[in-house]
């Protein structure tokens, strides 16, 4: 239902929104779509987060690596840049 509220809503929050619920429903596609739409509809910092912490949790450690930079990019001295840029370097070794 919610997803309907914001169907035709393309801003960057919007389609955090629909990553988050495509995760949930296990679409992992439709996660990663959802959220490089998010990215090139004007990304910010909280999809760019969301975003970093799927591609980790995933594995794909180099994906997780590049939206950490862009992440920092909007704020390196946040905790959460600061956690996301250390989770991935602990996972790359």
């Amino acid at each position: 239902q919610a997803i309907d509220l914001i169907a035709n809503d393309l801003s960057a929050d919007a389609w955090r929104l629909r990553a988050a619920a495509r995760i949930k429903l296990d679409d992992s596609a439709g996660a990663l779509a959802a959220f490089e739409a998010g990215l090139a509809a004007g990304g910010g910092y909280l999809i760019t987060l969301d975003y970093g912490r799927n591609l980790l949790g995933t594995g794909d450690l180099a994906g997780a690596d590049a939206q950490a930079k862009r992440l920092a990019q909007y704020d390196a001295d946040s905790i959460a840049s600061l956690m996301l840029s250390g989770d991935v370097a602990w996972k790359l070794g």
